[in-house]
């Protein structure tokens, strides 16, 4: 007869973490998961580190301006967004604590995946923004200025000031719909890898997630704010290295709110995770 594992003080299966039933739930919890277990120690490390490769691409080599600059800026980006994603399964895999950092087993895994993933993601996500700046070609002479030019011509009446408004509020509505788009499909790509490269997926998602997932962008929305906010700080060698810290700290919170979102949503969301 085999022994209960109850009886030698362990549980019979591992413990699932409840998922969060309310957004308040989740940004109580992604407050303090950057600091949870090893993460302040995570912060501290990687923001020297950033600090560090900055220094190095920026000073040393000239970030963008010659090949090794642009390869240490290229290798930190992938490695950091990596970590990002990691966040995200993890999370909404029921971990509670932050996952070690990446490895560099691969660097197409752990560098150049991540990079296109999320310049993927990007170009669907601001599609119609870059076709509509393509067509204004920012000088007037796109096609679509042309278009609204001749439409006097055409012997329709004045439409040229309704088509000039029209463009002129799309140029504030799709970069808004660009990023209510965008962190759906990092959580896709997440979850489904280049599964999420389908608008059509994220979408729906988005309509499932409904209003908590409008809180949810909200809340990254003021991470994001904090983060620029933190640029004001100046001060020689450690301002770099509190900006980092504070850079990490709102990019683990906000992955973490993805996590917690799937979690929170898993049966409407409906996807098969593998």
């Amino acid at each position: 007869m085999p022994i209960d594992p109850r009886i030698l003080g362990r549980p019979s299966q591992p413990a699932t973490p409840a998922a969060p039933k309310s957004v308040r739930q989740c940004l109580i919890d992604a407050v303090g998961y950057p600091v949870r277990g090893s993460g302040w120690a995570i912060i501290v490390a990687g923001a020297f580190c950033y600090w560090f490769a900055r220094l190095v691409s920026s000073v040393a080599l000239g970030i963008f301006a010659r090949p090794g600059g642009f390869c240490i800026a290229m290798f930190t980006t992938g490695y950091v967004l990596a970590y990002m994603m990691k966040i995200v399964f993890s999370s909404a895999c029921g971990e509670d604590d932050p996952p070690d950092w990446p490895d560099l087993t691969s660097l197409w895994e752990g560098i150049f995946k991540p990079i296109f993933q999320f310049l993927a993601v990007a170009a669907i996500g601001f599609l119609p923004l870059i076709v509509l700046m393509m067509s204004l070609d920012w000088t007037n002479a796109g096609p679509l200025m042309q278009l609204i030019r001749t439409y006097p011509d055409w012997g329709w009446g004045d439409l040229q000031g309704s088509w000039a408004s029209l463009v002129q509020a799309l140029a504030y509505i799709l970069p808004i719909l660009g990023l209510l788009y965008l962190p759906m499909a990092l959580l896709a790509m997440a979850m489904l890898e280049w599964g999420g490269l389908n608008p059509l997926v994220v979408v729906q998602a988005i309509r499932r997630g409904g209003a908590s997932y409008l809180m949810i962008v909200g809340a990254i929305a003021a991470a994001c704010l904090l983060n620029w906010l933190a640029r004001v700080l100046a001060i020689p060698f450690v301002g770099g290295i509190l900006r980092g810290m504070i850079n990490l700290y709102c990019l683990m919170a906000t992955m973490r709110l993805l996590g917690l979102l799937y979690r929170m949503k898993e049966k409407a969301l409906d996807w098969d995770v593998k």
